[in-house]
């Protein structure tokens, strides 16, 4: 009896180790139960490597996903990029890298809207024009027009500021929106455009002919937005009194800045 007390407290011990882990346990001492104690462990063996296996197929199933997500989250990036670049393209004009008519409309517009919830608000809106920018063109060539048109818009970009909007408005004629600018201001920088075009040196072969612009000059007001009109009508109109003083500069001489105070 004390022998057998003694195996069932050591068979014990041995689940025990079973239990935690120690599949290497061998019972001899006790017939029949031990060969079912040892086919016991065997078969926990046998689950357990299959166990391991699985666990292993599963982490190259789980690295072969993230390798997965990673080469689509590359790709989507890629795409991203692409889709990015190509809009920045639609947004561009290709000979000078301005932004073109279009997305000045848009983001102008966009300014003016914002005025709206701004109490003593105001913006200039410029319109620039080559002078004698046809005669230019048939005197020295296309390809040195398209020099002179590359040479103003970098003499504008180096006086403006990040928030304002410059774009190509359409063959030697340029737009501006001056954002946060009262009109006094925006005469002063558009002054200071036209002084800095002028002293660039000409384009053309013999530098005998200097590239000069006119500018016209308005301002929009918050005041005017009260009035339940558009912001697109008020930025078509602004423009459009921009244009008008625009012309005024090209009659009184050319290489002018002229103000358009009431539209």
């Amino acid at each position: 009896l004390k022998a057998l007390q003694s195996n069932i407290r050591h068979l014990a011990w041995q689940c025990n180790s079973v239990a935690a882990g120690d599949l290497d346990q061998k019972v001899i001492f006790m017939g029949e139960l031990s060969d079912a104690f040892n086919n016991m462990t065997k078969g926990l063996v046998t689950q357990n490597e299959t166990i391991q296996q699985k666990q292993q197929e599963l982490s190259r199933l789980a690295e072969e996903l993230r390798q997965e997500i990673k080469k689509k989250d590359a790709m989507e990036a890629a795409l991203r990029a692409s889709e990015e670049m190509y809009r920045q393209k639609s947004l561009r004009d290709p000979l000078t890298g301005l932004y073109n008519r279009s997305y000045f409309f848009e983001s102008a517009t966009r300014e003016v809207e914002n005025m709206k919830r701004v109490e003593d608000g105001n913006c200039c809106v410029l319109m620039m024009d080559i002078d004698h920018f046809k005669k230019f063109n048939d005197t020295y060539g296309h390809l040195c027009g398209d020099q002179a048109i590359k040479m103003v818009a970098n003499a504008v970009n180096q006086i403006l500021r990040k928030s304002d909007i410059f774009a190509r408005y359409g063959g030697e004629e340029f737009s501006l929106l001056l954002a946060n600018t009262d009109l006094e201001n925006g005469a002063a920088i558009a002054e200071r455009i036209r002084a800095a075009v002028a002293s660039q040196p000409s384009p053309a072969k013999d530098h005998s002919a200097p590239v000069t612009i006119s500018i016209g000059i308005s301002c929009v007001e918050s005041a005017r937005l009260k009035q339940q009109v558009s912001s697109n009508k008020v930025l078509l109109d602004a423009l459009a009194a921009a244009d008008a003083a625009l012309y005024l500069a090209k009659e009184k001489g050319r290489n002018l800045v002229r103000v358009s105070r009431d539209w």
